[in-house]
């Protein structure tokens, strides 16, 4: 593998690593949805805790009929589902033992898990298990785009 081709992977991937801790804990607006005056009167802990599969997913699909927050609906929807698209290539590359799908999924639920407990931890989101299947997902489509197409070959990734 080419030492340079290498370095720019791993490059490209802090760089990623930055632009998701940033869009996940520290977005302007970000904290001030959940602590605005208005909800802190009704603010309630627990609120910002979804367990049930499929809630929130299925109240964003209803959103989108809705002019008013079809946008908002749709970033949270396709934001989610994007998110950790690129770790199907990132992890597989940088380390061998992710090339197989069971610990590369090990390793990604581990990830999101952390991810939502920080972000109800420091009060900068939602815990909700609708967030864990898009990410999940969005994390599966980029292993199977990465692992199961010729588009290794297009960029020569002999690593795999």
């Amino acid at each position: 593998m080419n030492k340079t081709f290498t370095g720019l992977v791993i490059a490209s991937f802090l760089a990623y690593g930055f632009i998701l801790y940033f869009m996940l804990f520290n977005l302007p607006g970000r904290s001030m949805v959940i602590m605005s005056e208005g909800m802190m009167e009704n603010y309630n802990y627990w609120n910002s805790i979804n367990l049930i599969p499929f809630k929130t997913i299925l109240g964003y699909i209803t959103d989108i009929g809705d002019a008013s927050i079809r946008g908002h609906a749709v970033r949270n929807l396709c934001g989610n589902l994007v998110l950790l698209f690129p770790m199907g290539f990132y992890l597989p590359f940088l380390v061998s033992k992710l090339r197989s799908i069971k610990p590369y999924i090990i390793v990604v639920a581990a990830f999101i898990i952390i991810i939502e407990t920080a972000q109800i931890l420091t009060l900068t989101g939602s815990m909700d298990i609708d967030d864990f299947i898009l990410n999940i997902s969005g994390a599966l489509l980029g292993y199977a785009l990465f692992q199961y197409t010729p588009i290794r070959s297009i960029f020569k990734l002999r690593a795999w």
